[in-house]
């Protein structure tokens, strides 16, 4: 079972360039008023679409803010996020900028999983931001989403990696870099654009077998 939620509207822009620069996850976090989740639940009952966005941009190498992002969604579950759940989020590529990120966040506001699209080079990027720095990319060239049309993706996790899929296809796998995996308690979708619904939901581990 899963719930929810959203609300019709416009989707999220796309992506393209470079991986933001080192933001403040802290302030958006608490701005945006994140729905807890009960620890041992096998569906999140309080996630939902913030009613009233949050905007917040990164900052630039010279600490000029960059174009705000909103915080369309954010749950925390104090029994972590990693292994079991899955986010799924459904909206539509209106925008060829880099206007639309998923991250999973840690206890000290460390974000441990960092996906982004990016349009301009039609890639799927992942990473970390750790200790004040980000991490490696890894970058997949599985790239099924189309600019200007309606798109679906999933992050879920396992013991060992988080997996992404777009249109029902697998885009990205990534190793955890963050332990323990019950650090890992908050999620949160940031985009310039409403998105049209985001479901978040506990899974049996079995639920991957079978290559999904």
């Amino acid at each position: 079972m899963a719930l929810q939620v959203g609300e019709k509207g416009a989707g999220p822009g796309g992506g393209g360039g470079d991986s933001p620069s080192p933001r403040r996850p802290s302030p958006g976090l608490q701005a945006g008023r994140a729905s807890t989740l009960p620890p041992g639940r096998n569906v999140a009952q309080r996630a939902r679409v913030l009613g009233n966005s949050t905007c917040w941009g990164p900052l630039d190498k010279w600490g000029t803010p960059c174009p705000p992002f909103c915080t369309q969604f954010e749950a925390f579950c104090a029994g972590g996020l990693a292994p079991g759940w899955s986010l799924l989020v459904q909206g539509h590529s209106d925008s060829g900028e880099d206007k639309f990120e998923i991250n999973f966040l840690s206890e000290a506001g460390d974000i441990a999983f960092h996906v982004k699209p990016r349009f301009s080079s039609a890639t799927m990027v992942g990473n970390t931001f750790q200790g004040g720095r980000w991490g490696q990319e890894e970058v997949s060239g599985v790239f099924p989403l189309v600019l200007g049309e309606p798109f679906e993706m999933e992050v879920s996790s396992d013991a060992e990696h988080f997996h992404v899929h777009a249109q029902d296809h697998k885009v990205l796998q990534f190793a955890h870099r963050h332990r323990p995996l019950a650090g890992i308690t908050r999620v949160q979708v940031l985009s310039d654009h409403r998105l049209a619904q985001v479901e978040l939901a506990r899974r049996d581990l079995s639920w991957w077998d079978g290559g999904h």
